[in-house]
């Protein structure tokens, strides 16, 4: 398993990433379980993008249950001028605990196959309360730091 830098030492928002690698299987572990392309350094900005998790709680829900795979669908906008969390692609999506780590998947087509834009990281929070303050789920830019964790997983 790899990660970032940034994040191992600094909990910085914008280097949320790690990636992990399999050791060869018996069998096709893409074909048995699936997979997505990937879509390195294309920028912050996407329409029509779906983001999905098992979220076990969300921004006004109660319905969400940490069981079912749910999904948002909408655009993405470039965070990278927010402070001081260093955001870096938000997209307005209510789900929340539980669904960090599901993919943002641009182009989808109909059989469910698209590309890998970014990953859900985090929330914005009152920091007394902790309770969510609006309905923004930011992933990191998944450019050159994204690039060289996928390639130091590959390499081993």
């Amino acid at each position: 398993m790899v990660t970032t830098t940034g994040w191992a030492e600094n909990r910085d928002w914008g280097y949320d990433i790690a990636a992990f690698a399999v050791f060869p299987q018996s069998s096709d572990l893409e074909h048995r379980v699936g997979s997505q392309g990937y879509r390195f350094n294309a920028g912050q900005e996407f329409t029509d993008v779906r983001v999905f998790g098992y979220p076990a709680a969300g921004y006004q829900r109660t319905d969400f249950n940490g069981e079912l795979l749910w999904y948002c669908r909408g655009d993405t906008v470039d965070a990278s001028s927010w402070n001081p969390l260093n955001e870096k692609v938000r997209t307005d999506c209510d789900m929340h605990s539980g669904a960090s780590g599901g993919p943002w998947i641009d182009d989808m087509n109909s059989n469910g196959l698209g590309y890998i834009i970014g990953a859900s990281s985090h929330r914005q929070t009152d920091p007394d309360t902790g309770d969510l303050i609006n309905n923004y789920f930011f992933s990191s830019n998944h450019g050159d730091a994204a690039i060289n964790v996928h390639e130091d997983a590959s390499t081993y």
